[in-house]
């Protein structure tokens, strides 16, 4: 990368840890953080541009409707640093459209950038770390754990607070080793995907 373009992300990372702050343990800056550096070693293995996949992960959340009603952060901190236009264009394309909801989880037909964010993004989201974040952010939402007389589904992910943090798993969490774009996202997924599947079999025998 360019000094100018090491310059911004830099600038960058200190704008988002002050907005991040106040988010729930799941998805301040340690997320981020991981995601970032996630994307970072997904974007050498791909051939991806760095400066493009690199902007994107550390902006992806910060227009995240759960904690922000104005959803211009990202445009807002790209103008700030006079980011080019056709650059910026990129990048927002990513933050606004990688995540599990929205009509690109499909993203074979996106742009490697895109691909790697959202590998990476994914990727915290499973494992161990998928698995606390989980809690994490069903405590905050005042989530039961579990409960037995719940459907599990992998057809329709619910938003519902009524909702378990166990329910979870099947709604998204599950479902996103298959769900990875690169080969080398694939292979870390199958192994955090396979931890999954053991805490949930030593949850339910605990649980009893």
């Amino acid at each position: 990368m360019k000094k100018k373009e090491r310059d911004i992300i830099r600038k960058t990372v200190i704008k988002i840890k002050k907005i991040l702050s106040f988010c729930d343990p799941g998805h301040d800056w340690s997320h981020t953080e991981r995601v970032w550096k996630q994307t970072i070693r997904l974007a050498a293995k791909e051939g991806a541009d760095q400066f493009i996949s690199q902007m994107a992960a550390l902006l992806h959340d910060i227009d995240d409707k759960k904690f922000f009603k104005e959803q211009n952060n990202a445009d807002a901190i790209l103008k700030s640093l006079k980011v080019a236009d056709a650059d910026s264009k990129r990048i927002l394309h990513i933050t606004l459209n990688q995540s599990f909801s929205k009509k690109y989880s499909n993203a074979q037909s996106e742009t490697i950038e895109f691909k790697v964010v959202q590998d990476a993004d994914r990727l915290d989201a499973i494992g161990a770390i998928g698995i606390a974040r989980a809690f994490s952010y069903g405590g905050y939402m005042r989530r039961i754990m579990y409960d037995p007389a719940q459907k599990r589904s992998h057809k329709k992910r619910t938003q519902n607070k009524e909702q378990s943090t166990i329910n979870h798993f099947y709604d998204k969490l599950l479902l996103l080793k298959d769900k990875m774009n690169t080969q080398h996202a694939k292979k870390i997924a199958e192994k955090r995907h396979k931890f999954m599947i053991h805490f949930l079999k030593q949850f339910y025998e605990e649980w009893g």
